[in-house]
């Protein structure tokens, strides 16, 4: 598993950002598409140098947009070329994943606009969350093709909302979730909440079953990105980064537990 990091909730700076959290162990780095689409001709140079510099992984966390918003949309695609353009002369992205909240149907148009770009690029691409059944994976399938690098991005914190308001979030469906999942699973954020909203607490706080999440990911044969999404709260900048290093420190030990079977 490769230790990662949401950079974007540190500031803005997530060059700088990533070479703290560099210091620290982990070794891949989480940008906001958000912030990367502001960056000029100097900042995407000063980032490919940065990671070069690092030799970390790197990815952006991007999201679609409205699919019913033409200028929105144009915006979009002009972002991802940006994206693709600077992996294509630097080479250092290694995964592009995507959050969105509108109907699946609807982007689907947009989703196989992006995948045909990125196609052969060496960027895995993945959703956060979706597709979570085989229902889902129907508008998927009709997308991809065999030579396609794409799967999953699962936010615990968000499982463990989706459990709770169904009231299934026993460890058992926690397990069962995993289990289920109908596409590789290339990364995983790491927050912690009580199942009523989306705290974004850190991952050993809050009442998710991280157990059988662990559990679940042991059985998957997970070695892909653990990303610590906590977001640092009245927090002086230093002390944010150490809290964050001990929420994975505390992941990685949860992970080497012998895992028991529910």
């Amino acid at each position: 598993m490769q230790k990662s990091i949401a950079l974007w909730n540190y500031g803005d700076d997530q060059i700088a950002n990533a070479r703290a959290f560099k210091q620290l162990g982990f070794e891949a780095f989480s940008f906001l598409g958000r912030l990367f689409d502001l960056q000029g001709p100097k900042e995407d140079e000063d980032t490919a140098c940065c990671m070069a510099e690092l030799q970390g992984m790197m990815t952006i966390h991007h999201r679609f947009p409205d699919p019913t918003k033409t200028e929105k949309i144009a915006a979009f695609m002009h972002n991802m070329e940006h994206i693709r353009l600077w992996q294509e002369r630097y080479g250092r992205l290694n995964g592009l994943t995507f959050d969105f909240n509108h109907p699946l149907e609807l982007l689907c148009p947009l989703l196989g606009d992006v995948v045909k770009m990125f196609r052969g690029s060496g960027v895995f691409l993945a959703c956060e969350d979706h597709p979570l059944n085989e229902q889902e994976m129907g508008y998927f399938a009709s997308l991809l093709t065999p030579e396609d690098d794409f799967g999953l991005l699962i936010d615990c914190g968000h499982m463990h909302l989706r459990h709770c308001r169904a009231g299934k979030n026993s460890p058992q469906d926690v397990l069962n979730a995993m289990l289920s999942l109908p596409l590789p699973l290339k990364e995983v954020h790491l927050s912690g909440n009580h199942g009523e909203r989306d705290e974004h607490l850190a991952p050993e706080e809050g009442t998710f079953p991280m157990g059988a999440f662990i559990q679940g990911l042991h059985s998957l044969g997970f070695d892909g990105l653990c990303t610590i999404e906590r977001v640092p709260r009245n927090e002086e900048y230093q002390s944010s980064l150490l809290r964050s290093q001990r929420s994975m420190d505390w992941f990685l030990r949860q992970c080497q537990t012998p895992v028991s079977t529910i």
